[in-house]
């Protein structure tokens, strides 16, 4: 009896008989696929020759065999398919058809035996597989056999890793009842969930919840799924240790944001500190034009003091509605700058847009500075007009418009070259926040501030 070989090439002798005759091959010499033997792999049916002494296939034949005066091959087939011969030879009166219908049944039970053997062998390494995968698994697993009524639960394994989280032996484990071992399974909420999978078959995921007893406490994340035979398998975590860590970072972050909170007070505190005292300060001087740079001075700081503000009040510590920042500032700088409000209307036209407080602040002063030199130079004696601020999102691209109808700047003005301090901010701001700055000299002037708030790590 042989077996075909893994690259189907040659015979592996798996029995050979000599009948008591004097043999001198050698038996891990090759068996190459040909002859009547590779006719019988070829049909997949029994093949015999009677006078195989004289047959074209005795140059096959390897010095020191047995003669074979007759030869039958019947193949060995599993699922259809010819995985090995079954070789017969040297019958005195010579082989017949029903020799050959035999030999054909004896193969066809050869292989099942061998199927079953096979299977028998691919059944062990599975188990031990599993076994091996069972014990050293990181989660631990326990299996339990559930009783037809699903209200009790018995162990019948426990790996290693179930040894370590909940500190007991698997030898204390096994044929004992789950409550019994884990009495706060109940109070936890778990044992509902393994009623439920051994009810209705389908698996679970326990989400990560906190377990204690008289011996033990920790939390727990935890799959339950039920096997075909009727037990329930358990498969568990430990997340105690990060538990313990997301807390400690939750208090870290909760710790922080107050400081944040509270530098962010003091600043805005210590900005309307300044605006107030240039406030006090401007009572005391005559002076129009440094009137005026001290009132420039007092805005910016509130204009940076209101941010802080708004961080301050915020649950987002690093981003501010720029928008409703805009319509709050712009108010403002009009209460101040606009003493009837009959002569210039202001409209504002802002969607809620959050910006990072590092764009934010720069474009902050940046409005401030804008509005504010419409407001004082666009409209001069009893003029009248309106101011329009627009504020939009396109794609991941900020668009900032401050548009008056006023009168408009000098004819060959460069806002880039100009020596006001106002617009020496405007410009080195917007290189600040890697702007793109315009302005249009057409019924009035008009500035676009247009970027793409960058990265903050």
């Amino acid at each position: 009896m042989a077996l075909l070989s893994e690259d189907g090439t040659e015979n592996e002798v798996l029995f050979l008989d000599s009948g008591g005759l004097e043999c001198n091959v050698d038996p891990e010499l090759p068996m190459p696929i040909r002859g009547l033997r590779g006719k019988a792999y070829e049909t997949g049916k029994a093949v015999y020759d009677n006078n195989f002494l004289k047959s074209p296939w005795m140059k096959y034949m390897p010095p020191g065999h047995v003669d074979l005066y007759n030869v039958l091959f019947a193949p060995l087939k599993i699922d259809k398919k010819a995985v090995g011969l079954v070789g017969l030879a040297n019958k005195e009166e010579g082989f017949n058809d029903h020799d050959a219908v035999l030999a054909t049944l004896f193969g066809e039970l050869a292989a099942i035996a061998l199927s079953n053997s096979w299977n028998y062998e691919k059944l062990e390494m599975s188990e031990e597989r599993f076994h091996e995968l069972f014990k050293n698994m990181k989660s631990g697993v326990a299996v339990l056999k559930a009783s037809d009524s699903c209200d009790k639960f018995i162990f019948t394994d426990f790996n290693r890793a179930a040894e370590e989280i909940d500190q007991i032996e698997r030898e204390n484990v096994i044929g004992k009842e789950l409550i019994d071992i884990f009495p706060g399974a109940d109070r936890m909420g778990i044992m509902e969930t393994i009623k439920r999978v051994c009810e209705t078959g389908k698996p679970e995921l326990f989400p990560m919840s906190f377990y204690e007893d008289n011996r033990i406490s920790g939390y727990r994340e935890s799959y339950i799924y039920k096997l075909k035979s009727g037990e329930i398998v358990v498969v568990y975590d430990d997340l105690t240790s990060q538990k313990k860590a997301q807390e400690q970072i939750k208090k870290s972050l909760e710790e922080k944001e107050m400081l944040l909170k509270e530098i962010y007070h003091r600043v805005k505190n210590n900005l309307m500190v300044i605006s107030s005292l240039l406030r006090l300060q401007s009572h005391h001087i005559t002076d129009k034009e440094a009137l005026g740079i001290f009132k420039e001075s007092e805005n910016r700081a509130k204009s940076m003091a209101l941010i802080h503000e708004r961080l301050y009040r915020s649950t987002d510590l690093k981003k501010i509605d720029f928008g409703d920042y805009i319509r709050t500032l712009t108010m403002d700088l009009y209460h101040t700058y606009v003493p009837d409000p009959d002569q210039i209307q202001l409209k504002v036209e802002v969607e809620n847009l959050k910006l990072d407080i590092n764009t934010a602040i720069p474009l902050g002063l940046i409005v401030n500075e804008l509005v504010s030199n419409s407001m004082k130079h666009a409209f001069p004696g009893d003029a009248k007009g309106s101011i329009l601020v627009r504020f939009t999102q396109d794609n991941d691209m900020f668009k900032l418009m401050v548009s008056d109808d006023g009168v408009g700047m000098p004819d060959g003005f460069d806002f880039q070259k100009s020596k006001s301090l106002g617009l020496h901010l405007v410009n080195s701001l917007s290189d600040q926040i890697d702007a793109e700055l315009k302005m249009e000299n057409r019924l009035g002037t008009t500035f676009y501030v247009i970027f793409k708030e960058k990265e903050m790590i």
